[in-house]
């Protein structure tokens, strides 16, 4: 699940037993925690690493 919140909060992303971790732009890939995370607004990518180790990154545009 992705959801970009109003008035430039943030990004909330859950997966249950995910690791996510993101980055701005060019920048190194920070982590962001597990089962659920709160990104800043001006991410635009996140990657998502389920439980079986398969991560996928994606964009966070809207």
């Amino acid at each position: 699940m992705r959801l970009r919140l109003p008035d430039e909060q943030g990004i909330l992303v859950a997966a249950e037993g995910a690791t996510f971790s993101y980055r701005v732009g060019t920048g190194k890939w920070r982590d962001a925690g597990r089962d659920a995370a709160l990104l800043p607004a001006d991410a635009t990518e996140v990657r998502v690493t389920p439980a079986n180790g398969n991560a996928t990154t994606m964009t966070t545009a809207p």
